[in-house]
């Protein structure tokens, strides 16, 4: 009945179930010199007056300098609305991806409970209502999209206390290695994010660095970032990455004591979640992005929010993370506000007798934004002294979307009056439901009477 694109869901992945264990070697470090095309966007340090601004390195294509963000906490209330948008510049985005997590020189069994649990909170993340904020940006709204891999990277290595950008780049390109043996591991729909240790500084070239220990220098918190590196058989690929030094530390910790998981948990989630975020919407810097007010210029969808961390549910858990920015509400939100499809519904009479077709003669799906969002249908008839009669449904999976505009399905026969019909009043409705939350996105219903 109802015309769709079929997806087929991934569900949500346990945590992980095997450990990859590597030794970053000398070639590793030596083919980091062969990288090109290295773009990177940092997520800035906070403090009581707000965010630092330093010089933006070189690997920052869109942005001259940090942006001026609010101080730590935000404001005192949401939605927290901002005075510009981000903008499409045409670049790359990331539309699904499998992420798989390296742990560099952890000494912590299991090895991610040196930076808190982020093998529990990426699927959580994945599975609710905050990751599909992105949909706006990305142009797709099938849930599952984005997945954690089950099998995580161990890296070793003998590494300086400030590592440089070339440091950082032989780890990735270590772990990428150890994933796929025979070659290959680049493109969009791969993601990697690489834990510091805590006690491990980390530098840009002219741009500041991680550095808790040296405050005159300590200007961002993480960064995002996509190169051009050679893979285990010497190919060049595009790989996309994160670095996520340890978080519990001054100007990068979430403050809003009590912390459900902790503060060094939620401080990791709440800054990989704006990583992640950025990531998605501006993997090489040339895709989503605020271009039009003097503060906030350069700014990405997680710097636009840093700061402003609030305390919700992911998948049915508790977290304490900074918000996400959504263009569709003009404000910093913890899920969408994108606009909701709804129905449209006329019968071709209001009362019928025997031998009377009953017909929607105007059925109609209109979707108000300007691409495809994902809707679970639901179409039933209300009958006098019955339960409701469901006349057709899907898409609670997420498999079903209805495209910008509007979509025609009427007219649409469904049933002829017999005289073994309960006589009195009926309804005819149609119900459009959120996949994810199973909240009602939109509803109408049409009486008419059988006599």
């Amino acid at each position: 009945m109802i015309a769709v694109a079929m997806f087929a869901p991934m569900g949500v992945q346990a945590q992980s179930t095997r450990t990859i264990d590597v030794t970053i070697t000398t070639k590793d470090i030596n083919d980091a010199q062969k990288v090109t095309n290295y773009l990177c966007h940092l997520a800035p340090t906070r403090s009581s007056n707000g965010s630092q601004r330093a010089a933006a390195p070189a690997c920052d294509v869109h942005s001259s300098a940090l942006p001026t963000l609010a101080p730590t906490g935000g404001a005192s209330s949401p939605p927290f609305f901002h005075p510009a948008d981000m903008t499409y510049n045409g670049g790359p985005v990331v539309q699904s991806a499998q992420f798989t997590n390296f742990y560099l020189n952890s000494t912590c069994t299991p090895k991610q409970t040196c930076c808190g649990n982020p093998e529990g909170f990426m699927p959580d993340y994945f599975a609710s209502e905050f990751i599909h904020i992105n949909d706006q940006y990305v142009n797709a709204t099938a849930n599952g999209r984005y997945t954690l891999n089950r099998t995580t990277v161990s890296l070793t290595g003998t590494l300086p206390h400030t590592m440089q950008v070339s440091d950082t780049q032989a780890a990735v390109i270590a772990g990428v290695r150890a994933l796929f043996p025979g070659g290959g591991g680049g493109g969009y729909n791969q993601v990697y994010d690489l834990f510091l240790p805590l006690g491990q500084d980390t530098c840009q070239s002219n741009g500041g660095c991680y550095s808790p220990d040296v405050p005159s220098t300590f200007t961002f918190c993480a960064y995002h970032s996509s190169m051009n590196a050679p893979d285990a058989m010497g190919a060049t690929i595009h790989v996309l990455y994160t670095v996520m030094p340890y978080q519990r530390v001054p100007g990068c910790q979430v403050t809003n004591s009590p912390y459900p998981n902790g503060q060094l948990a939620d401080s990791t989630n709440s800054v990989l979640s704006h990583e992640i975020e950025e990531l998605i919407s501006d993997p090489d810097g040339n895709a989503w992005w605020e271009s039009s007010h003097s503060a906030l210029h350069g700014s990405e969808s997680g710097d636009i929010c840093a700061g402003e961390a609030q305390k919700f549910n992911l998948n049915d858990k508790l977290y304490d993370i900074q918000l996400n920015y959504d263009n569709a509400s003009h404000s910093c939100a913890s899920k969408s506000s994108y606009p909701s499809p709804k129905c449209i519904v006329q019968l071709n009479k209001t009362s019928f007798v025997n031998n009377d077709q009953v017909i929607a003669s105007v059925l109609q799906v209109v979707n108000p934004a300007s691409t495809p969002v994902a809707a679970a249908y639901n179409l039933w008839i209300d009958i006098p002294g019955y339960e409701p009669f469901p006349f057709a449904r899907g898409g609670s999976d997420g498999s079903v979307t209805f495209a910008a505009g509007t979509a025609n399905y009427g007219p649409l026969t469904l049933f002829t009056v017999s005289s073994g019909l309960p006589r009195g009043n009926y309804n005819f409705g149609c119900r459009l439901d959120d996949p994810v939350t199973g909240a009602t996105q939109g509803q109408t219903v049409v009486p008419f009477t059988i006599n």
